[in-house]
């Protein structure tokens, strides 16, 4: 590997500010009481010291290179509250805050070392930004590098040559760790690759779909914590069931429930759906490397039917969408840590945010599986979460090669920073927790059917959860032939950008 510039001082910075301990051995001080070894007198072949294996951006095995203060930028993740540094991919100032200081300081070595200027722009979620991307790239405007944006309106321009192919890109290792393999093969199609994430932003990971319990309510009401139903596998629907039965209660007693009362489980709409991708359930797999429909099998309709049961469900669920409409999302998040359900359903975003100053002790769950049977846990991320995307109009060599860096650097700076902000006694407040994050995060569900909505797959499943309703069988008959037509369509696009 070619020598590396480095930036000892802002690592060391970034150590400090996060407060890690060293990732380098420990030579331990020699006993005084010890002399040193005796020796024949002759010469002793040269001790090589061992040298420590990269943990940085050295590990990716990159040329080194000075593009002499070249603008690297991207094209969104700088969002307008700096305190939700989830969201960036720069940050502009260092502030104390744990993860703003780690993207700040990956950010400035990367420019060091690679003689760069990096930033980004903000980039709002509108839809209406589509048109914005596509016209900058159909008028060869090269200001932008990188798009980071969301995998949901990114997904249909890769149809139309707007992206480069990840496997196309100079210098990025799609197999490497800091990307993630989760998305690398959920969206590969026809040997296609347009969108991306890993390490390099933990934006995915705070938009996946978990389950927050309140521990004290669970005591209350002499149920044993959850903790050992997910580490021993058996966190199921059944047992999520059994849970959030029993514990409504009309606590103000002027007998309605409603939002002034205790509920077993409190969600948004959708939560039904969210279940059925946590039991395996999906709207397309490959299959013999082809893509298919497979929401119709056997399995899955049962499974659907299932989660519908319980989000319909009104002696155990209530929609907090009502209220956020009338209030906000925040609200919704106070009316749960003063007690209004043993147990929420949301993105993973709310619980570092909103529930630092929860008096009640809470938890943290992964959505259940179906069964026992079922090999593992499964996270759906949000249809919003944002990932990357290299428009045709880039420097493929610069670009492949800078983001690949930010990539790898990422792993040890940006990601253990997360992992911080999440993970503290605040946040996150005991061990089970912790490592129920870990498999939160490491298996998430990428199913392109479920972020293009083939067939308008989810708006049927909401429909049938708003209208208190279980014929799964009949509605994914009725979406069957739109949902045909959207996989065909799609696969014969990247099928014809495969041949040009």
């Amino acid at each position: 590997m070619m020598k590396k510039r480095t930036s000892s001082l802002l690592f060391a910075l970034l150590l400090l500010a996060m407060n890690m301990a060293s990732c380098g051995k420990t030579v331990p001080e020699s006993d005084p009481g010890t002399s040193a070894p005796e020796t024949d007198g002759t010469a002793s072949e040269e001790t090589v010291p061992e040298t420590e294996a990269p943990i940085g951006y050295e590990r990716a095995d990159l040329p080194e290179a000075d593009y002499g203060g070249a603008d690297y930028t991207f094209w969104g993740g700088l969002p307008s509250d700096t305190s939700q540094a989830w969201q960036a991919l720069d940050a502009q100032e260092q502030n104390g805050e744990v993860l703003n200081d780690a993207i700040y300081l990956r950010n400035r070595k990367i420019e060091a070392d690679f003689g760069v200027k990096i930033s980004a722009s903000a980039l709002s979620t509108n839809a209406k930004n589509s048109a914005a991307i596509t016209q900058s790239i159909n008028a060869n405007d090269d200001v932008y590098d990188a798009i980071f944006w969301r995998a949901d309106l990114l997904l249909p321009l890769t149809r139309d040559n707007y992206f480069v192919n990840y496997y196309d890109m100079p210098h990025i290792n799609t197999s490497a760790e800091w990307w993630d393999q989760s998305v690398v093969e959920g969206f590969t199609v026809a040997g296609q690759l347009y969108l991306g994430t890993g390490d390099i932003s933990p934006y995915t990971n705070a938009r996946v779909f978990s389950i927050v319990f309140n521990k004290d309510m669970c005591k209350e009401l002499g149920l044993e914590l959850p903790y050992s139903y997910v580490f021993d596998g058996t966190w199921t629907l059944d047992r999520f069931n059994y849970y959030i039965s029993n514990v409504n209660s009309d606590t103000n007693g002027d007998g309605k429930m409603d939002y002034e009362d205790r509920w077993g489980f409190m969600s948004q709409e959708g939560c039904s759906w969210m279940m059925y991708f946590s039991g395996g359930g999906r709207i397309t797999d490959t299959v013999n490397g082809t893509l298919e429909l497979s929401y119709k099998s056997e399995r899955n309709v049962n499974l659907a039917q299932t989660a519908l049961g319980i989000a319909i469900d009104q002696t155990k669920t209530l929609m907090g969408d009502a209220m956020a409409d009338a209030e906000s999302w925040q609200a919704v998040s106070d009316w749960f840590a003063n007690g209004g359900s043993l147990m929420r359903s949301s993105a993973f975003e709310p619980v570092p945010r909103d529930y630092r100053t929860m008096e009640s002790d809470f938890g943290v769950l992964p959505f259940p599986k179906l069964d026992e049977a079922q090999e593992s846990y499964y996270t759906v991320p949000s249809p919003s979460s944002t990932m990357i995307a290299f428009p045709t109009t880039c420097d493929r060599d610069f670009v492949g090669l800078i983001t690949e860096a930010l990539a790898a650097e990422s792993t040890h700076t940006v990601t253990e920073a997360f992992y911080e902000k999440c993970l503290n006694a605040k946040s996150v407040r005991d061990v089970e927790s912790r490592n129920i994050l870990k498999i939160i995060f490491e298996n998430k569900c990428f199913d392109i059917g479920y972020f293009l909505d083939f067939g308008n797959f989810l708006d049927n499943i909401v429909g049938l959860e708003t209208g208190g309703r279980t014929e799964v069988s009949s509605t994914f008959e009725k979406i069957s032939k739109a949902a045909n037509h959207d996989l065909s369509g799609f696969i014969e696009d990247y099928e014809g950008m495969k041949n040009n």
